[in-house]
């Protein structure tokens, strides 16, 4: 089992990213962006975006 998982909503393509974890991390917002630069920059796909979708997400289960 997974102590949490998350997906970000629909953007693309009709294309939805799952994420699961065994144990709940601590995320830091600013590294997954610095991520997301470098997933951008070199394979040209909307990371950025994902990143953001799912700090919402995590916003609204608050």
């Amino acid at each position: 089992m997974f102590d949490a998982v998350v997906w970000v909503p629909e953007i693309h393509d009709e294309n939805i990213v799952v994420i699961a974890f065994k144990k709940s991390p601590e995320l830091d917002f600013s590294v997954l962006y610095e991520r997301a630069a470098a997933i951008k920059s070199r394979f040209n796909m909307p990371a950025k975006s994902w990143v953001t979708g799912l700090k919402s997400w995590m916003q609204d289960q608050l």
